[in-house]
């Protein structure tokens, strides 16, 4: 089992505010010139980093909305554990399990790691498909 090193104290002090820095600066990207890997990553890293205020992550929301037929499989995955690991409902989830479940669409989820993160993010925030 590889371990992982523990990063030094004053570098951990100095997350939250790299991140607050990070957040102010991609704020105005948010819009129409990010594309969905790097909208779902960007909320991945906030969210896996337990930083990031509520409005960033809605905005990131409301960003991959506008955008939700471009997103892969992978990406859905992702935006929807972002949305579970801050317990916070958005409307691209409700819109993603459409997207899901209608048989026009047929989106292959390729992979048990992407079903298992949006069942993981369905049954966290109790929402149907």
């Amino acid at each position: 089992v590889r371990r992982r090193r523990q990063l030094p104290h004053e570098v951990l002090s100095k997350v939250p505010e790299t991140f607050a820095v990070i957040e102010t600066a991609v704020r105005p990207a948010l819009g129409d010139g990010t594309d969905p890997k790097n909208l779902s990553l960007v909320g991945w890293s906030f969210a896996k980093a337990g930083t990031g205020s509520q409005a960033f992550f809605l905005e990131i929301g409301d960003a991959a909305l506008s955008k939700l037929h471009q997103f892969t499989p992978r990406e859905l995955s992702n935006l929807c554990w972002v949305f579970a690991t801050i317990r916070a409902k958005h409307p691209v989830l409700a819109k993603t399990a459409e997207k899901l479940t209608d048989v026009n669409e047929q989106v292959e989820l390729e992979g048990e790691h992407n079903i298992s993160s949006i069942t993981w993010a369905f049954a966290v925030l109790k929402m149907r498909a």
